[in-house]
């Protein structure tokens, strides 16, 4: 799902993107954070000039917003009950 891409020199990051797009760009930090940009539009956040199509969250609590996502993904399920929001069929 992703590749590393980058080390820092003299630093404990590396940044890793998706393998499929290019579109994701995370810096996963040394700290336990990590830096997430989401381009848009096919463009990829490092050749983004001007910022407009690149979406940025930083996260330091991984399981907390995994916990966050799932539940706005159950309201999301339970509010609107379409094609667009459904559960995942487990294999």
């Amino acid at each position: 799902m992703f590749k590393k891409v980058k080390e820092y020199e003299g630093s404990r990051n590396i940044v890793v993107e998706d393998e499929a797009y290019g579109t994701d760009e995370v810096t996963l930090k040394w700290d336990g954070c990590i830096d997430y940009r989401m381009g848009s539009n096919g463009v990829k956040p490092s050749e983004d000039e001007t910022g407009e199509n690149t979406d940025y969250i930083h996260i330091c609590d991984i399981d907390e917003m995994i916990e966050k996502l799932q539940a706005l993904k159950e309201m999301g399920i339970k509010h609107f009950n379409n094609e667009y929001w459904k559960e995942e069929e487990k294999e």
